[in-house]
């Protein structure tokens, strides 16, 4: 008997609440050019491909290029305030924590004292 994956394998793991990965390799195809990269890096490469192109008296090309680092421009904001977003969250869980931890610890010496 052949045995093989279950046909449901991802039933109930659904993509739902997951954040794209900020240091994901990004591909544009830009005019004239193939740009990989996450998008901080791709971003960097166009603003530098439109101020070679302004330095050459080439405005039309220089418009395209800072028209592209202005999308991937922002897509970096929105990774920028999604992780300052996640950031604010975990350290907000962090001091529920400690302050749980620290309830239970005076609760605990009161027990102890009241004994």
């Amino acid at each position: 008997m052949k045995r093989g994956r279950p046909r449901h394998n991802n039933q109930g793991r659904s993509n739902q609440g997951r954040k794209p990965n900020p240091n994901k390799a990004l591909e544009s195809n830009g005019p004239g050019v193939k740009i990989r990269g996450a998008a901080s890096t791709i971003l960097e490469k166009y603003l530098q491909l439109a101020n070679d192109a302004t330095t050459s008296g080439d405005r039309v090309s220089a418009e395209y290029y800072y028209q592209y680092a202005e999308h991937y421009g922002r897509l970096v904001q929105a990774q920028q305030r999604e992780r300052e977003e996640r950031e604010e969250q975990q350290r907000a869980h962090r001091e529920a924590k400690q302050a749980e931890y620290e309830a239970r610890k005076a609760a605990r010496q009161q027990e102890q004292q009241a004994q």
